[in-house]
């Protein structure tokens, strides 16, 4: 009899043994940073490791990070990696980090998670980050990392000395700027330099402003022959003439942030940065500006987590697991207040800890507009034949109605509906070439 008891013990234990050790779902993640020594992918990686053994999820993520050092260039290089394993169907990753403007190029070959997450945690985010970069078609295929918004930085000595407020509206910039400029009489000081270069951040530039002079929040992207668009090309040569140079409005990057770190900028548009970088700095960062007051523009930066939609079923439950887990409000408040993202969770910005350390009311308020992006040509080619013939009338002698007639005949926009009760509130825009 002992020995019967003892067999079935020892099988008992087999079966234990094989539930906790032989089940176990090893799922394979890749990511891409620009440095592997300051990413935080590695920690979030462990940390849902060492949940998951506390809590005997049987789940192990195993992570590959990309950097510059072993992808041949850069960021577009990891871009056209994941692209070339998704279409595939190579299943080598299971979950993938990936820039949330690619949503509709990779949109086909990512999970829908839709009714696979609760509705309750999609919420927590920002409604239009989630319809304008995670959205495709009636799909969500991806939840926000790391977001970034372009923002607006403002001379807090400069405004101070003068009286000034940080301007909600483009009019308001100008006249600031003129003001200032005038009394300062110091040539070297910038007005707004409006980061309207010849990249994918001139082609933001643009797209934003234009959204940022439609007629009131719940207006939709203005048809770009339409005479709001039209007018919103007037303003924005007025800005450029007024409160800038074509040298400077036309400017790039590294421009724009050597001026934060000189000081020697009224008002600079950039992207958002870090807490601790902006301690050092004496700008206010706040919303871009509009048309009108309440009404302003903002462009869409940063990276999504995905599920490859060619995933065996048997893991799906734990890479949704992860991506709970990876995209919770407490794991991206820890990260937030460590400095190593922004968060698109709007609760966070209403968080006292939150808040006592993060420009919350900015974030509150951002109106974002997801970047454009095309499946027919090379990202390059797009950009920049949207680019020049927006420069054609802004720095050239093009007219407004022209080049946006070109423009409109370059493209085609379609807006997506996320809600039946915020018909006109959430769009996602996606560029295709006709």
């Amino acid at each position: 009899m002992k020995y019967i008891i003892l067999n079935i013990f020892l099988i008992l234990l087999l079966f234990n043994i094989n539930v906790i050790i032989g089940n176990i779902t090893e799922l394979k993640v890749i990511a891409y940073a620009v440095n592997e020594e300051t990413q935080p992918y590695s920690s979030m990686i462990n940390e849902f490791n060492n949940y998951s053994k506390k809590n005997n999820l049987n789940i192990t993520l195993n992570l590959n990070i990309y950097t510059n050092l072993n992808i041949s260039r850069n960021v577009n290089d990891y871009a056209s990696l994941v692209e070339s394993l998704l279409f595939k169907k190579s299943n080598k990753y299971d979950i993938y980090y990936y820039d949330n403007a690619l949503t509709q190029k990779y949109g086909s070959h990512l999970l829908d998670i839709k009714n696979l997450i609760p509705k309750k945690f999609i919420e927590m985010f920002h409604p239009d980050l989630i319809s304008q970069s995670c959205q495709y078609e009636n799909k969500i295929v991806g939840m926000p990392f790391s977001i970034g918004y372009s923002m607006l930085y403002s001379n807090k000595a400069l405004l101070q000395k003068y009286g000034k407020t940080i301007p909600e509206t483009w009019d308001e910039l100008i006249d600031t700027s003129k003001y200032i400029l005038e009394k300062e009489n110091n040539t070297n000081l910038i007005g707004y330099n409006g980061l309207f270069d010849d990249s994918e951040h001139g082609l933001c530039s643009l797209i934003e402003f234009i959204y940022s002079c439609r007629n009131s929040v719940d207006s939709p992207f203005p048809d770009m022959e339409s005479e709001t668009s039209i007018n919103a090309f007037h303003l924005l040569k007025k800005i450029k003439n007024e409160a800038s140079s074509d040298e400077i409005f036309h400017s790039d990057m590294d421009f724009a942030l050597n001026s934060l770190f000189g000081g020697n900028a009224l008002f600079i548009k950039f992207w958002t940065l870090p807490n601790s970088m902006l301690e050092l700095m004496e700008y206010d960062m706040a919303p871009l500006p509009g048309k009108l007051k309440g009404v302003s523009g903002t462009s869409i930066a940063g990276y999504n987590i995905g599920i490859d939609s060619s995933i065996s079923k048997r893991k799906i439950n734990a890479a949704i697991e992860a991506l709970k887990f990876l995209s919770s409000k407490e794991l991206q408040k820890k990260y937030l207040l460590n400095d190593d993202l922004i968060s698109g969770i709007t609760e966070l910005y209403k968080d006292e800890e939150v808040c006592k350390h993060i420009r919350c009311d900015a974030f509150l308020k951002v109106q974002p507009i997801g970047r454009p992006t095309t499946n027919l040509y090379s990202s390059t080619e797009y950009y920049q034949r949207i680019i020049n013939y927006a420069h054609q009338y802004l720095y050239g002698n093009e007219t407004a109605s022209k080049a946006l007639k070109q423009i409109s005949d370059l493209t085609a926009i379609h807006f997506i509906s996320m809600t039946k009760d915020r018909p006109s509130k959430i769009y996602a825009i996606i560029f295709l070439l006709l």
